[in-house]
Order: structure tokens, then C-alpha cells, then sequence
């Protein structure tokens, strides 16, 4: 009958909800569940819904058994035929389709639970017609977030990466407009508008990063972050910072991330790279790439702008300045010609940084 369809449904959700758990325990757990389920003779539920419902249960607790067991498909894809509203059942056969990637078929059916909720059709699992936006806001928030995650893993073509790409960040925007206090959907906002930043055009790549920043610090403020998310979000800042070259903080994140998951390589690894790929800069900048005084001064000789403040030849609004003269800061009407003398690519980053000496042969890094 329903109640025991509803307590089962309550075992699975438990399962769920306890990440914690040893991973073969929650396996047996599961295949114990599937078995009861699979004892329930489905010619005995003469409503649709009701049968539905059952397969939507059998597929879902495969899926925590095995989640790229082809019968989940097969448990959802009949629960869907049912009934067409169950909005779990096609939130479930996405994450299926997402975990055998199959990316566009999980984007089309995330597409059709979100359609289902928005006409009204219902909520969840429940068969009867759910009207209470508030009841209806964490499944559509988790519905976006989802799509935006998604999409990003569709395309065939270049152009058509790109265009899912920029979609994505949009899904990831409405979720934010639902709820400004959710941690969650500005964490998937920052991965949106970093996935931009690698489709974007260089002369503007810059802003992308900056948005990619400023949201995962909403992420971070707010009081509803996943641990799992909280745990990537510093990693993910980290990361930003390095390919801004703000390395101070990006250290700082790397550090953060490590700390709350003191097991976890990957921060303290990419730190290590990004620190020894700083020392190299260092070193190839001290040490001017190795090259003799005598030919560093014929390479800075060779220069224009011998004298400062002359008209540069590049442009004639600017004027020729030597590079130690330049503020930490927008150097406006200032032009520095400079030879590249040696180069390291950030391993870290997305970028190459030059050696480069100017007129008088100071030696520095650019980028």
C-alpha cells in the first residue's frame, strides 16, 4: 500500500542524506530496500501514480546501489510513462544520464522537470498539484543549478560550447534572483562564469575572472553552503586568484581548502606548483636568464627611449617611460618598449610570463 511506499520512500531518503556512511554499508542498505521493493507485486496497484511511484523507488535506490546500473534508467523511464509529472523521477533519470554522460539527454530531462514544475503540475513526488512557492523554491533552485552544470557539457561544435557555455551562467543567475542567501546557487555561479572565462576572448577574459571572484565570495558569506561545496569553493577561489595572478591569495585559499579537508592533496599540491613555479620567476629574473652584462647591454641598446619622457614612437600620445617608473596601479599615457629575453609558463595559471628588460636593462617579469 501508499504507507509503505512512503516509509520506504523515508529509508531511501535517510540513505541519502547520510554521506557519511560507510560506502558498502550504504550499498547493502540499498540492495536490501531494492529487494522489498521488488517483493511488491505491481498488479496489485491499480492506480497509475501509485504504480509509478514504485518504479520511481526502485530506480532511485539503484541508483545509491550503482549509479550507472542501466536498470535505473529502465525503473525511471516507466515511473515518467506512469506519469509524467513524478518531477523526482526525471530529476533522478538526469543524474543517471549525467553519471553515464550522457549530457544532453540529462539536460533534457532536467528541462522537463523544471517544465512540470513551472506549469504547476506538482511538486516532488507527490500527485496532487503542489501551488505553494515556497514549498516549490528548493526543488526549482536545485532544478537550476542543476542545468547549469549540465549544460556546460553539451555541444558538439566549438560554437555550440560556447553558446551552453554563456547559457549556463544564466541558469545559474536565475537560481540566485529565487534566494540571495543561498550559498549553493552563488558557488555554481562562480563555476558558470569561470567556464566563461576559458570561451571568452583574451581582451576581455579579465572581467570573467572578476565575476567568477565575486561570487564565490557571496558563496562563501552566506549561512547555506554545502560542506561539500564549501570545501571546492576555496579551492575554486584559489585557482581564480592564480589565473589572476594574485598569488598572495591564492596561497591563502589553497591553505583554507586544506584545512577543512586536512587529507585532501590537491590544494597542498597545486600550492607546491605554484610556489615553485614562483621561485623559477624569481630565479630567471635575479639571475636575468643567464645572460652576460656585455649582450644584456647591446639588447637594452637597441631600444628607443634612451632618454625618458621622449614622444613614443609606438604612439604619439604617450610618452616613453622607463618600467621601474610605473605605479602599482592603471599607468595612463605611459608606453615601455621591451625585449623578451626569456619566458616560463605558469603551470598554475593560464598564462606565459616573460622576462623581459626595457631601455636602461632593468630585468622583471611580464605577462
Amino acid at each position: 500500500n501508499m504507507s509503505a511506499l512512503d516509509d520506504i520512500e523515508a529509508q531511501i531518503a535517510s540513505l541519502f542524506k547520510n554521506t557519511s556512511a560507510n560506502p558498502d554499508a550504504q550499498r547493502d542498505a540499498a540492495q536490501k530496500i531494492y529487494s522489498t521493493l521488488s517483493g511488491i507485486p505491481e498488479d496489485t496497484i491499480s492506480q497509475a501514480p501509485k504504480r509509478a511511484k514504485l518504479s520511481y523507488l526502485k530506480g532511485k535506490v539503484s541508483s545509491l546501489a550503482n549509479p550507472t546500473d542501466p536498470k535505473i534508467e529502465q525503473h525511471l523511464s516507466k515511473a515518467i510513462k506512469l506519469n509524467p509529472k513524478l518531477i523526482d523521477a526525471w530529476e533522478t533519470l538526469a543524474e543517471y544520464y549525467y553519471a553515464v554522460h550522457e549530457f544532453d539527454k540529462a539536460f533534457s530531462s532536467l528541462q522537463s522537470a523544471l517544465s512540470h514544475l513551472q506549469a504547476g503540475s506538482g511538486a516532488s513526488n507527490k500527485e496532487t498539484t503542489v501551488t505553494d512557492n515556497d514549498s516549490l523554491l528548493p526543488i526549482k533552485k536545485a532544478l537550476l543549478r542543476k542545468l547549469s552544470m549540465t549544460q556546460r557539457k553539451t555541444g558538439t561544435s566549438a560554437e555550440e560550447q560556447k553558446k551552453n557555455t554563456e547559457e549556463s551562467a544564466k541558469h545559474a543567475r536565475d537560481a540566485v534572483a529565487l534566494d540571495l542567501n543561498d550559498g549553493d546557487s552563488w558557488y555554481v555561479l562562480g563555476n558558470a562564469q569561470l567556464a566563461v572565462f576559458f570561451i571568452t576572448p583574451s581582451f576581455s577574459r579579465i572581467s570573467e575572472l572578476q565575476k567568477a571572484l565575486a561570487a564565490y565570495s557571496k558563496a562563501g558569506a552566506c549561512a547555506v553552503l554545502s560542506s561539500e561545496n564549501k570545501l571546492d569553493l576555496h579551492y575554486n577561489k584559489a585557482m581564480v586568484h592564480s589565473f589572476m595572478q594574485q598569488y598572495s591569495e591564492a596561497l591563502e585559499a589553497f591553505q583554507a581548502a586544506s584545512a577543512l579537508q586536512p587529507g585532501w592533496k590537491d590544494p597542498i599540491t597545486s600550492a607546491n606548483v605554484l610556489k615553485e613555479t614562483l621561485r623559477k620567476i624569481h630565479s630567471m629574473i635575479e639571475k636575468k636568464c643567464g645572460i652576460k652584462p656585455k649582450t644584456l647591454n647591446s639588447i637594452s641598446g637597441r631600444l628607443p627611449g634612451q632618454q625618458s619622457g621622449l614622444p613614443s614612437p609606438l604612439n604619439t600620445s604617450s610618452t616613453l617611460s622607463p618600467f621601474k617608473s610605473l605605479k602599482d596601479a592603471p599607468n595612463p599615457g605611459c608606453s615601455f618598449p621591451l625585449t623578451v629575453v626569456g619566458f616560463t609558463a605558469l603551470s598554475a595559471a593560464v598564462t606565459v610570463v616573460l622576462a623581459r628588460v626595457d631601455y636602461l636593462g632593468y630585468c622583471g617579469a611580464v605577462s
